[in-house]
């Protein structure tokens, strides 16, 4: 009776454990929000007069085995009462295990941009993630993406010799994506870059980054500056390579 007794007891002690440590796994799994909703502008007048704005959104859902990271920004630019600028952008990206150094995810965007003249891009691709540094005031993803992508442009472009108004290519995507807070964490530095190469066609390739500056003002209301960069090597021969852009603006978010 007595060795029954500590067998049910060494039992339901363990069920204990086990059913502590279960809770503990799923409070420390918990979901986790975090979005960022922000609007950069620049505005000049008298012998130019232009206005830029770039309002962006970002949504992420997270926990210990994925991460859900939705993106969407729409660029409208107007130079002496012309549209320049009409450009809208969603990616979405899944990660598994997003918090061990290295990662695996998905990812599929779109694109359409009267600035870069054409009327839409798909893309989609799959890749593999390192975090060389994931502490909350200081992070590094870099990153390496196999993707494929569809653009079809406003007027024809010219690829070896031939003119045509799509363009369909497989490429290698390289990248970082960095986040990292200074001074009690009351100012924050945002930056990403990438560069894709076309495995198909060695002329095909093309670089963004961006980087800004967040200063908190209350709560979660922040003032911003950042900087955009583009280049694409094929465009139509009315666009330039390379975008430049500097912005000043206003965030809420709780990144």
């Amino acid at each position: 009776m007595s060795r029954f007794t500590f067998l049910f007891a060494f039992l339901f002690h363990g069920i204990l454990l086990f059913a502590n440590s279960a809770d503990s796994a799923a409070a420390n799994d918990s979901l986790r929000i975090k979005y960022l909703l922000s609007s950069d502008f620049s505005v000049s007048a008298g012998n130019l007069s232009s206005i830029n704005t770039v309002n962006q959104g970002k949504l992420n859902f997270e926990k210990r085995v994925f991460a859900l990271k939705n993106v969407v920004q729409y660029r409208y630019g107007i130079i002496d009462t012309i549209t320049n600028a009409n450009e809208f952008t969603a990616n979405t990206s899944l990660s598994l295990f997003p918090q061990k150094r290295v990662s695996g995810f998905v990812n599929g965007g779109f694109e359409s941009s009267l600035l870069r003249a054409f009327q839409a891009r798909a893309l989609s691709g799959a890749g593999v993630s390192f975090r060389v540094f994931n502490k909350e005031k200081n992070k590094l993803e870099p990153f390496v993406n196999l993707s494929y992508e569809f653009t079809l442009f406003n007027d024809s472009i010219v690829v070896e010799n031939l003119k045509r108004l799509d363009l369909q290519t497989v490429g290698m995507v390289v990248g970082w994506t960095g986040n990292h807070k200074f001074f009690k964490n009351d100012v924050a530095v945002v930056h990403a870059a990438k560069f894709q190469q076309s495995l198909i066609n060695t002329s095909n390739f093309r670089f963004d980054s961006n980087l800004s500056i967040t200063v908190p003002i209350f709560t979660v209301f922040s003032f911003r500056t950042g900087t955009q960069i583009t280049y694409e090597n094929i465009v139509i021969s009315t666009r330039r390579n390379l975008d430049f852009l500097w912005t000043f603006g206003v965030s809420m978010s709780n990144f």
